[in-house]
Parts: structure tokens; C-alpha cells; sequence
């Protein structure tokens, strides 16, 4: 791992990284990049530690398979090397690797855009209809308030349609063609 800062404390590891940078992320640049090799430590407090991300799960997975009876998910060992908008810098905690990744999240351009008016079915079989993700919104938080203790999630109502970055239009039938696409973005699609 040449040409990796390493920072002594959680405010350093900060500090190297801008936050506010608002430099656009072109598809072939990767906004953030963990550092192989990696660790992680599993329920039984074993650890697992892996030169790839293929090499890692295979791991992981052949854990699980020897220890059934075993719940609970592996854990990525901090600190980390990683590269954030080609910057090498040093992640001492999940916090800041989740505001690294909120951070990602933001300048990304999404892969497809939903066209609206799309409808979803509320969890009480009504339906919300809207013409902006802004105004769905608004009235999915009305309807919670209005329905509390009630968590279950609506369901998108299909076909609908999307537009894709270079301007064509997809219909998408169900929700496994929604997650065909949004896996075929390579970042999870945003609507």
C-alpha cells in the first residue's frame, strides 16, 4: 500500500478528507475505495482477512456453512486505508466510513430517473399518486402520521417508466426488473 496517509487520531483522519468537495465523480472514478488487505471479525470473534472482495465473501461464506447455529454479521476491522476521490486517507471508525459513503451518495449522478406521476400502494391498500419524488414524499410522511406503529414500506405500483443517463426510456413490468436495472447501474439507481 504505497502513498497512504495514515493519520494518528479521528480528528486528523477528518481533516484529510473534504467533505463539502463538491468536484463532480464521473462514472469511471470510484468515490470511495477500501485498501486490500481487509479484515473483518465474526460473531465468534474469529477474524477473516482477505486480499479481495471474491476472496473475503468466499470466506465469510464458508464461516457461516461451519458454524450454523453461529447468528450475527462479520464486522470490518477499523482503522482502514482507503481512497476517497482518489485521496488516500485513513477510516478509524463505521461513523465516519457512513459519512464517507453519505458523502459518495451525494455528487452521484443516478443512473435512471423515474417519470412521473408513479403511484404506490400504501400498507392499508390505499394509494399515494404524485408528480415529484418531493411530493410523494410529503404525503408518505402525512399517511405515517396519520397511520403510527405501522413500519411495512409501500410498493412501488408497475409499469412504470424511467429515463436513463443518455435519454432513453425503460419499462420497467415488476419489482425484479426495477432490481435488474438498479444492479446493472452498479449503484444501486436512485428515482
Amino acid at each position: 500500500m504505497t502513498g497512504i496517509l495514515i493519520s494518528c487520531n479521528k480528528d486528523d483522519a477528518e481533516k484529510d478528507v473534504d467533505l463539502k468537495d463538491n468536484q463532480e465523480i464521473t462514472e469511471k472514478e470510484r468515490c470511495l475505495e477500501l485498501e486490500y488487505p481487509l479484515t473483518f471479525t465474526m460473531p465468534d470473534e474469529s477474524t477473516i482477512s482477505g486480499n479481495s472482495r471474491e476472496e473475503i465473501g468466499a470466506a465469510i461464506k464458508a464461516w457461516h456453512e461451519a458454524n450454523p447455529g453461529v447468528h450475527g454479521k462479520a464486522k470490518l476491522v477499523f482503522p482502514v486505508e482507503a481512497k476517497f476521490k482518489d485521496k488516500p486517507i485513513t477510516i478509524n471508525n463505521q461513523r465516519q466510513m457512513e459519512r464517507l459513503k453519505k458523502a459518495c451518495e451525494k455528487h452521484r449522478k443516478p443512473c435512471f430517473t423515474m417519470i412521473y406521476p408513479v403511484t404506490f400502494t400504501m400498507p392499508d391498500g390505499s394509494e399515494i399518486t404524485g408528480d415529484s419524488r418531493k411530493e410523494i414524499g410529503t404525503s408518505f410522511k402525512a399517511w405515517y402520521e396519520v397511520n403510527p406503529g405501522i413500519e411495512e414500506k409501500p410498493a412501488l405500483q408497475f409499469p412504470v417508466d424511467v429515463k436513463m443517463k443518455d435519454g432513453t426510456i425503460v419499462t420497467l413490468n415488476n419489482q425484479d426488473d426495477m432490481q435488474a436495472l438498479k444492479e446493472d447501474c452498479g449503484q444501486g439507481g436512485r428515482r
